[in-house]
């Protein structure tokens, strides 16, 4: 009962930090677009796609996830590096921003027909390519920060796992039930089923980062606070007196 008292506390204090709450909040919020976009083999068979060309479609996609993880790091770092307190940030609010571009185009704009394979796959792969800098640029190193080294492994833990739970039950659901009060019929294939899924993913993919957004742009204002605070003291890092202080750059 001690240690659980003990882990409480630290999350407590951890808690108390406002860049810490926007990163978490941000990222619990950010994981319903990708359980939402759960139903995009779905709508690429509405848009008249065969399975294996919707397949493919999804490959290619995952591809675009891989380099954009990547990216996301590098520009991490390097923003980072020209922008101390601001630059970590900046790149999660570019993500947002760019990527969902071309799934908007994707979701509304993209033709009701089975031709329009490379420009989907095209689009589809400029939206995982940017849309992935968060995860690797901003929140991890951030976290890593912020967060005691001897919690670090707790703290993501349960952030995947409350983040992952939110995610399963407000997408996948509210994209169903939306697709469904704006007209999809199931056991159909009515020309409108694809524009209804479409206009489903959209609510549940834009409304979401545009909430992700205003935690990154919070975190400009809150973060060089935070870095300075968790700089100077060292009650708020239980780490820090066995000879494991984070480290900060100034600026």
């Amino acid at each position: 009962m001690r240690e659980i008292g003990a882990e409480l506390e630290q999350l407590k204090e951890i808690c108390c930090i406002p860049t810490f709450l926007a990163l978490l909040f941000g990222g619990v919020v950010g994981c319903i677009p990708w359980s939402a976009l759960s139903f995009l083999m779905m709508y690429l068979q509405n848009l008249g796609f065969s399975a294996t060309s919707a397949a493919s479609l999804l490959a290619v996609m995952s591809v675009g996830r891989i380099c954009g993880s990547l990216l996301g790091g590098i520009l991490g770092d390097w923003f980072a590096s020209r922008w101390p307190l601001h630059g970590r940030a900046l790149v999660g609010q570019m993500s947002i921003a760019l990527g969902a571009v071309p799934l908007y185009w994707v979701l509304r704009c993209c033709p009701h027909s089975g031709s329009s394979y490379s420009l989907l796959a095209a689009a589809l792969f400029s939206f995982s390519l940017l849309a992935l800098w968060c995860n690797p640029g901003v929140d991890r190193p951030l976290w890593s920060e912020l967060v005691p080294p001897d919690s670090r492994g707790k703290i993501i833990g349960w952030w995947r796992t409350v983040a992952e739970t939110c995610g399963s039950i407000f997408g996948g659901p509210v994209v169903g039930y939306l697709s469904m009060a704006v007209g999809y019929r199931p056991k159909t294939k009515e020309p409108g089923n694809a524009e209804s899924l479409g206009t489903a993913m959209l609510v549940c993919t834009m409304l979401p980062w545009a909430v992700c957004f205003c935690c990154y742009s919070a975190i400009h204002i809150t973060y060089p606070k935070d870095r300075r605070m968790v700089s100077e003291t060292s009650r708020l890092l239980p780490g820090a007196k066995d000879g494991l202080p984070l480290k900060f750059e100034s600026g």
